[in-house]
């Protein structure tokens, strides 16, 4: 289940009974983890919850008080790229010349440096400063998405994060935020995973959806999109790999053999490969149509008991 659909009033019980299971357990604001200290301290916290006390503290109440100190530091500090561009400029302005400048000045058409600058005019190295990165297309990203979901909630969650509402829709309207294209690629950089604050974001960032529906990795979805982006079709299992299966299994087993497959082991592995396929060829069409690309638990558990009834026909037919 999507958020968005936890939020609506059809679903006022589940998210009563996730409130009390995250109350019950004890935040760590360092790792953003639910641990659950002793007996005597969890049955206290039982006893004190009221499933009526608004806001419902979920997993996006905890979110929110996880993010809003590393968001109030990302904003008053935003992390930018000193880049240079070359321009042509009055000699007055000139600040920094380098060897493309040289260059260009020697191939002017004078006798004397006096004829060469005629028009006063010259190429020279103009730097300024670039916020449009990859931490901070993540970090606009991110922002957007937390606040569409915020305004799903009801007024005593708004009103406890008030701050950070406001501290978001502030950064939203201002000029730096303007000059990020979120829409563009992203990488994940070392800023994203190691920086104090960006790497908070970094990992909250698939966390509210985790319990509910696993989604892909931030890098598995940037790449898809790159992928995507740029017209490459991705790669399709065919009925030559089957061989190629098997061998991986033998090698997992750490037990090589020169043996023929069975056909009925063959048939097991088209009917897999054909999942495969149909699972690729879903996905590909979720991300043409801009939507969250994502596996869901129970088609994973599908495909690795499959692997495993593999494995065990493959481990009988051995020991004939």
């Amino acid at each position: 289940m999507r958020l968005e659909e936890l939020y609506t009033p059809n679903h006022i019980d589940r998210l009563k009974t996730l409130s009390f299971l995250r109350s019950v357990a004890f935040f760590d604001g360092f790792n953003a983890s639910f641990e659950y200290k002793d007996l005597f301290s969890v049955l206290e916290n039982i006893a004190q919850f009221d499933y009526e006390k608004k806001p419902y503290k979920d997993d996006l109440y905890f979110l929110c008080q996880f993010v809003e100190p590393a968001l109030k530091a990302i904003f008053d500090n935003l992390n930018t790229n000193i880049c240079r561009e070359h321009l042509k400029m009055p000699l007055e302005k000139i600040r920094e010349f380098d060897a493309k400048c040289v260059l260009y000045l020697a191939k002017r058409p004078g006798r004397s440096l006096k004829e060469k600058l005629y028009d006063n005019k010259v190429l020279s190295v103009k730097r300024y400063v670039n916020v449009n990165t990859h931490e901070n297309r993540f970090l606009k990203r991110f922002v957007k998405e937390l606040l569409k979901t915020i305004h799903r909630r009801e007024i005593e969650f708004q009103e406890v994060f008030e701050k950070l509402i406001s501290s978001i829709k502030t950064f939203l309207k201002s000029e730096v935020a303007q000059q990020i294209d979120e829409k563009q690629m992203i990488i994940p950089n070392n800023l994203l995973h190691f920086h104090k604050h960006y790497k908070r974001i970094f990992k909250a960032h698939n966390w509210p959806n985790d319990d509910m529906e696993p989604q892909m990795s931030l890098e598995q979805i940037f790449y898809l999109e790159y992928r995507n982006n740029m017209g490459v079709k991705q790669y399709k299992l065919g009925d030559g790999d089957l061989n190629e299966i098997f061998q991986l299994i033998d090698k997992a087993d750490n037990r090589m053999f020169n043996y023929s497959v069975p056909e009925n082991s063959k048939d097991m592995a088209k009917a897999l490969i054909t999942n495969i396929n149909s699972n690729i060829l879903l996905k590909n069409q979720v991300l043409q149509d801009e939507a969250d690309a994502y596996i869901t638990q129970k088609e994973v558990r599908a495909l690795q008991l499959e692997v495993m009834k593999l494995k065990k026909e493959v481990a009988k037919l051995k020991q004939h």
